[in-house]
């Protein structure tokens, strides 16, 4: 895919996530999105450590994750899925730090739909961070990469993740039974849609 005859690996480059496009710029250029990369690992690894019992609650892969060399892993991913323009995975920043990731996941340019994934520290939950993030990324999915739809899948019993859904405006799309395996059992997941891009 390109756009304005550039890629969009190139465009992201130079464009976004790399403190140029802040997602909200009453806060002084502390709170940014940016691409993960393998230098990130370090951080990224000692962030869901420190969690590990809250997210686990709600996150199937952090049982998976229990070394840097897991998240190097992920992050080598992340960058093919990138590279293929089927992903973009962005670290969340406060203040220099990794709090969380945000990003667009299988991404379909033939139905130009794409399904957001996100996670942010226990300790910021609450406090308008998640959610700022997931509008600037509906914004860049629209404005950017003029995707039609969006999606968010979550777990019935992950209420946070839900209520965040609703807030960024997706529509309750109903119940998929049984649809993810978490903690050894399969647990009901809600679908959330977005048409960000109407062509009606």
């Amino acid at each position: 895919m390109n756009i304005q005859g550039i890629s969009l690996k190139e465009y992201l480059e130079t464009l976004m996530y790399n403190k140029t496009m802040i997602v909200d710029r009453k806060l002084d250029d502390q709170f940014y999105l940016k691409v993960l990369q393998l230098e990130d690992a370090e951080e990224y690894f000692e962030l869901v450590d420190n969690h590990r019992e809250v997210i686990r609650e709600c996150l199937s892969w952090v049982d998976e994750t229990n070394e840097v060399g897991d998240v190097l892993s992920y992050i080598e991913g992340c960058q093919f899925d990138l590279e293929e323009e089927a992903g973009l995975v962005c670290g969340i920043w406060l203040e220099g730090r990794l709090v969380g990731c945000v990003g667009l996941v299988s991404i379909d340019w033939q139905h130009r739909r794409a399904e957001i994934g996100f996670w942010l520290s226990p300790k910021l939950q609450g406090k308008g961070y998640m959610k700022q993030a997931v509008e600037e990324l509906i914004v860049h999915a629209d404005e950017v990469l003029q995707l039609h739809r969006l999606e968010i899948v979550t777990a019935v019993a992950n209420q946070a993740s839900c209520r965040l859904a609703e807030a960024c405006g997706f529509a309750d799309e109903g119940t998929m039974h049984e649809a993810i395996f978490m903690r050894g059992k399969y647990w009901d997941a809600r679908m959330y849609g977005k048409v960000v891009r109407s062509m009606s």
